[in-house]
C-alpha cells in the first residue's frame, strides 16, 4: 500500500482499503469513508480547501473527465486572471478517403460525398463537418485526441503517450504549461510546439536553452474515428500535441500514481475494484477527499466466487514462493511445473484445511464455502485433439407451440427442461419438473427469452422479464408504462408488438427478441458511451435508463433524530429504480421501504448528531426495480406503497441475479409460476421451477422487479 502515515485515521483508512479489495467493507469502514466526503461544514475537509483546489479528480468515465477539465480550465484562467488561448487540431481525411468524405450513419450504411479525383495524400474536410469535429469532447473519438486545446500559462496538463521515456516524457506524466509556439493555418490558430514543466519527474531533465524540467511537445498526427452529433462516424487524421488538461483523470489513468492529495468522484464507479483503485492512490486519510458520496453496496456483500477463488490461489502461490525462497518447500512440490498442479500438490502436502496465516478473513474457506477444486487443479495432463463439428439440434420455440395439441405441448416441455451443463443446485430443479410442465393447462402462456450474444446478459435478463410481463396484457402494460414518458421504454414496447407479429403473422416488419434487444443496445449506446455495443454493461445501468421518468418518483429530506429544526434540503429522484443504502440484515423489501432512511455526512447544529435523510414516494409508478442487498431475509410477493396515505399494491414479477460476472433472471408469471432464464445455458427457452415463491433462491439476487396491480 502507498499509505505512509500512522495516525488513528490512517489505520482506519488502511483497514477500509484492505476490506474493499475483497468487497468486504464493514459498517465501521463505511462510517469512516463517509467522514472523508467533501462538506461545507466548518472543520471538515472541502473541495474548496487550498490543498485540494487544483488537484486532479479521479473519476470513472471519460465524458465526466472531459467536462471537469473544461470547467476546471475556465476556473483556473479566471482565478489566475488570464485568458484561455484555444488551439485547434489540424484534421484531414486519410488517403483512402481522399476521393470524398465517407461517413457511417447509425444504420451502419456508408455515405460518401464526392470531391473529385484524388490529388493529395490527405484531403480537406468539409467546413460544416470540421466545425462539428472541433466542438466534440476528446471522448468522442477513439484516440481521445482533443479537437481544440484551451490553455494558459501554469495550467496543469497530463501527457497522453510515451514520447521520450529517457526524458521522462511518458504516458500519465503530470506537468504545467510553460509556453508555446503557434501559427495560423487557414486562419485557424494551431500550436506548433508546447513547452511544459514536468511535475516531480523521476530524474531531473535539462535541455539546452530550456529551464530545468521544461521539455517541448510537438504535434503528433494519428488516425482516429470520431463520433458526430447525429451518431454517424468519420475516420480522420488529427494532428495535436499529446496532452490534455489535468483537472480530472480516469481511474484507469490513475493506476500506478501516488498522490499526497487524492480527490475522487465515485458516483459512477461500477465495481469495488474501481473504488479501490481510486482511493488507494492516496498516501494518507487526511489527504483523501470523496466528492458527492458513494454507494456502500458496491463495496459490501463479498466478491464473486470466481474472484474470491483467484485471490485464494494467489495467496497460496505467495506462500509457496516464500517457502521455496527459504528452501523449506518439499521437493515434489517444488518440481511441479504448472500453477494448478503445484497448488494441488502443496495442499495435499500441507493438508486441505491449511491456510496462510495472513489470509484475509473474507477469503478463508470452510465447509459452507469450500476451496474450489476442478479437474485442472488435480494436476492431470490433458491431451488436446481436434473434434468434428456437430450440427446443433434445432430447438423448438416455446412461443410456436400449439397448446391445443397435447403431444406437442409435452414435446416442448421436455425440451425446455433438458438444459445441458446446468447443475441441479444452480437451477434448484425438482425431480418432477418435467411431469409438472407436461401437465400444464392449454391456457398457460409459456414464456420466452433471448439467446446470449456478445456480453448481452444484462439486457437478456431485463428484456426477458419485461417482455413476458408485457405479453400477458399488452394493451394495459403499454398504456401504464407510457406514463413514464421514457422514449427508450416506449420504443421497447412498440418493438414488442412487432415481435408478436413475428410469431402470429410472420410480417415483413417483424423482429425476433434478439433483434429487439440489439436495437435497444444501439439506442442506449447512442445516448451514452457506457452502453457501447459489445462491451460489458451492468443490469443496474440498463434498468435505470429504461425506468427514468419525466416526473418525480421519490423525494427525500433531512431530519434530526432528536427532532431539532434543520434545513430540509428536499431532493427528488426521477428513476423507478430504487437504490438501497445499508439495509439491515434480515430485512424484507417491505420492511426496508417502510423505514427508508440513511445517515448523512451532515450533522445537526444543536445536538451534533448525524442528520438522517428520509425517503418517501412522490407518486405510484407503474413498475419498480428495487436493488437487493446481501442478507435479504425473503422476497415479498406483494409490496404496499404509500403515497400520502394512499396505498397501492405491487406484485413481484422478476428477479435479476449476478454471479461469476454473469446476469441471469427468474420470471414470475401472473399465475405464480416461476421460470429460470440464462441466455447462455437455456438460450431462448425458460425452465419451469416451482410455484412456491418462498423457495426462490436469495443468493446473488441484485434486482427485484415489481409491477403495480
Amino acid at each position: 500500500m502507498r499509505q505512509r502515515c500512522k495516525t488513528v485515521e490512517d489505520d482506519m483508512f488502511r483497514e477500509a482499503l484492505a476490506n474493499m479489495r475483497y468487497k468486504a467493507c464493514t459498517p465501521s469502514d463505511i462510517s469512516f469513508l463517509r467522514s472523508r466526503v467533501s462538506s461545507n461544514i466548518p472543520g471538515k475537509s472541502s473541495i474548496n480547501d487550498t490543498r485540494f483546489r487544483n488537484v486532479s479528480i479521479i473519476t470513472c468515465l471519460n465524458a465526466l473527465k472531459d467536462e471537469i477539465n473544461r470547467l476546471g480550465s475556465l476556473r483556473f484562467a479566471e482565478e489566475t486572471k488570464q485568458e484561455l488561448v484555444t488551439f485547434f487540431s489540424i484534421d484531414s481525411l486519410p488517403s483512402e478517403d481522399a476521393k470524398g468524405s465517407t461517413r457511417t450513419n447509425k444504420q451502419g450504411n456508408k455515405q460518401t460525398s464526392s470531391r473529385g479525383p484524388k490529388t493529395m495524400v490527405h484531403s480537406k474536410i468539409d467546413l460544416r463537418i470540421q466545425k462539428l469535429l472541433w466542438e466534440q469532447p476528446p471522448c468522442a473519438n477513439t484516440k481521445l485526441v482533443p479537437g481544440k486545446l484551451s490553455l494558459c500559462v501554469g495550467m496543469p496538463v497530463m501527457i497522453r503517450h510515451n514520447i521520450a521515456t529517457e526524458l521522462c516524457i511518458t504516458k500519465g506524466q503530470e506537468a504545467t504549461v510553460y509556453g508555446w509556439q503557434s501559427q495560423k493555418v487557414n486562419d485557424i490558430n494551431t500550436i506548433d510546439t508546447l513547452f511544459v514543466r514536468l511535475r516531480d519527474p523521476p530524474v531531473a531533465v535539462k535541455l539546452d536553452g530550456l529551464p530545468l524540467n521544461v521539455v517541448p511537445l510537438t504535434r503528433n498526427c494519428v488516425t482516429t474515428t470520431c463520433n458526430l452529433p447525429d451518431d454517424s462516424t468519420i475516420q480522420i487524421s488529427r494532428a495535436q500535441p499529446d496532452v490534455l488538461p489535468n483537472f480530472a483523470m480516469t481511474d484507469y489513468a490513475s493506476q500506478g500514481k501516488t498522490r499526497e492529495s487524492n480527490v475522487v468522484d465515485l458516483r459512477y464507479t461500477r465495481t469495488h475494484q474501481g473504488y479501490y483503485t481510486a482511493l488507494s492512490r492516496g498516501t494518507c486519510a487526511a489527504g483523501t477527499l470523496i466528492l458527492g458520496g458513494f454507494h456502500p453496496t458496491k463495496i459490501t456483500g463479498g466478491a464473486s466466487g470466481a474472484l474470491r477463488q483467484e485471490f485464494r490461489e494467489l495467496e497460496l502461490l505467495d506462500d509457496i514462493t516464500t517457502l521455496r525462497f527459504e528452501d523449506r518447500l518439499p521437493m515434489e512440490v517444488a518440481m511441479a511445473d504448472h500453477r494448478n498442479s503445484i497448488i494441488a500438490m502443496f495442499r495435499k502436502n500441507r493438508g486441505l484445511h491449511y491456510m496462510p496465516s495472513h489470509l484475509h478473513k473474507s477469503l478463508r474457506w470452510n465447509k459452507r464455502d469450500p476451496f474450489t477444486v476442478g479437474t485442472e487443479s488435480m494436476g492431470d495432463n490433458f491431451q488436446w485433439r481436434l473434434v468434428d463439428a456437430v450440427r446443433p439440434k434445432k430447438k423448438l420455440r416455446a412461443s410456436e407451440v400449439d397448446m391445443s395439441n397435447n403431444s406437442e405441448r409435452q414435446l416442448v416441455a421436455k425440451e425446455i427442461t433438458q438444459t445441458d451443463n446446468i447443475s441441479s443446485s444452480e437451477l434448484h430443479l425438482s425431480k418432477n419438473i418435467s411431469d409438472e410442465v407436461t401437465h400444464l393447462s392449454p391456457d398457460v402462456l409459456i414464456p420466452v427469452g433471448t439467446q446470449w450474444e456478445t456480453n448481452s446478459c444484462a439486457y437478456d435478463a431485463i428484456i426477458t422479464i419485461l417482455f413476458n410481463v408485457w405479453r400477458e396484457n399488452p394493451a394495459a402494460m403499454t398504456t401504464k408504462w407510457s406514463e413514464l414518458n421514457n422514449d427508450t421504454l416506449n420504443y421497447l414496447t412498440a418493438a414488442f408488438e412487432k415481435h408478436v407479429d413475428y410469431y402470429d403473422h410472420m410480417g415483413t416488419n417483424s423482429y425476433t427478441l434478439e433483434q429487439i434487444r440489439d436495437c435497444v443496445r444501439h439506442e442506449l449506446a447512442r445516448l451514452d458511451r457506457e452502453f457501447r455495443f459489445g462491451i460489458y454493461t451492468s443490469a443496474h445501468a440498463v434498468m435505470n435508463q429504461l425506468l427514468m421518468s419525466q416526473m418525480p418518483i421519490m423525494k427525500s429530506i433531512h431530519r434530526c433524530s432528536n427532532n431539532h429544526l434543520v434545513g430540509r434540503d428536499e431532493r427528488v429522484t426521477t428513476s423507478c429504480e430504487i437504490m438501497t443504502y445499508g439495509a439491515p440484515v434480515d430485512y424484507t423489501v417491505q420492511q426496508y421501504l417502510n423505514n427508508f432512511d440513511t445517515t448523512s455526512s451532515l450533522t445537526c447544529s444543536k445536538c451534533n448528531n448525524e442528520l438522517i435523510r428520509s425517503f418517501s414516494f412522490a407518486c405510484h409508478p407503474p413498475l419498480l426495480a428495487i436493488e437487493l442487498w446481501q442478507g435479504l431475509h425473503a422476497f415479498d410477493s406483494v409490496l404496499r406503497i404509500d403515497v400520502r396515505g394512499l396505498y397501492r399494491e405491487y406484485r413481484l414479477r422478476g428477479i435479476v441475479y449476478f454471479g461469476c460476472e454473469h446476469f441471469t433472471a427468474r420470471f414470475v408469471s401472473e399465475n405464480g409460476m416461476i421460470w429460470f432464464h440464462d441466455g447462455l445455458l437455456t438460450g431462448k427457452s425458460l425452465v419451469y421451477e416451482t410455484s412456491d415463491i418462498t423457495t426462490i433462491p436469495l443468493d446473488e439476487s441484485i434486482l427485484a422487479i415489481y409491477i403495480m396491480i
